[in-house]
């Protein structure tokens, strides 16, 4: 026979209760729950990158190279490979235009080192030059056009003031020269008054500036016919800074003459 318990009941804890809540029901485009919301922060305004146009010194030659909006774009290419190793140092492995004033091995032969290294290159814009059979300038043409046939590259015949302006952002380029007629004549003709174009004659002028400021006038290897044709044309070559024909250096047409008109007509403040 069991003895029965002396242990006093053990008190059980009543079933805990959610107290009821009273909520509003939710209305067509409301929340049902209050939504707390702090002060909008002013966004910052995006810091503007300012364009970037460098002259490489290339030695005997001309290259520049214009950064603009995310784009990369090359004025000449100059000699060996100084042009290839500025780009690395800026870390540029793409160039979306590539204007060549004229087929001179000293304006193009940075071109090829760029393919040779596969830096990628969108357009490549030149004009014709029917006397220039050099084999550096026919190699250049061979693999632009390998590239073309791999969707790769354009190249782009016919650079002339007969072009819309290119713009970057508010960068703007303009082919002033040469004349669709002296282009048209090309190398190996003559002008009307008789005198003989050749590939320094037909070289491109181009003004890279912006809407405010006149900027930076490159002349490749411009001559006296070339002027006369930019003359005849009444073009307008204001530039703050001139980079002066034949990079500088002398030339047939490099005379008092030639480089008073030139300078007089630029009026820039640097040479």
């Amino acid at each position: 026979r069991k003895k029965a318990s002396t242990k006093p009941p053990s008190k059980t804890k009543p079933a805990a209760t959610k107290k009821p809540t009273s909520k509003k029901p939710a209305t067509k485009g409301t929340h049902a729950e209050a939504v707390t919301s702090s002060p909008a922060q002013p966004r910052s305004a995006p810091v503007p990158v300012v364009p970037r146009l460098t002259v490489i010194d290339v030695g005997h030659g001309n290259a520049a190279v214009l950064v603009a909006d995310g784009h990369n774009v090359v004025f000449d290419a100059g000699p060996g490979s100084s042009l290839l190793e500025f780009l690395r140092d800026s870390n540029i492995v793409e160039v979306h235009e590539v204007f060549v004033s004229h087929a001179d091995q000293d304006h193009i032969e940075g071109i090829l080192a760029l393919l040779g290294e596969n830096i990628r290159i969108h357009n490549v814009r030149v004009n014709t030059d029917s006397l220039k059979d050099s084999e550096l300038w026919n190699d250049l043409l061979f693999e632009i056009e390998q590239k073309r046939l791999a969707g790769e590259t354009r190249l782009r015949i016919g650079l002339t003031s007969d072009l819309d302006p290119f713009t970057f952002g508010q960068v703007v380029v303009t082919i002033l020269g040469p004349s669709p007629y002296l282009a048209g004549r090309g190398p190996g003709s003559t002008d009307r008054d008789g005198r003989s174009i050749n590939s320094n004659s037909s070289s491109a002028v181009l003004r890279v500036g912006t809407n405010t400021e006149r900027g930076v006038l490159f002349t490749g290897d411009l001559d006296a016919v070339g002027l006369a044709d930019l003359e005849r044309c009444s073009v307008n070559l204001d530039a703050d800074v001139l980079v002066y024909p034949h990079h500088g250096g002398r030339a047939a047409c490099n005379d008092t003459a030639f480089a008073q008109r030139l300078a007089g007509l630029a009026k820039a403040k640097h040479v």
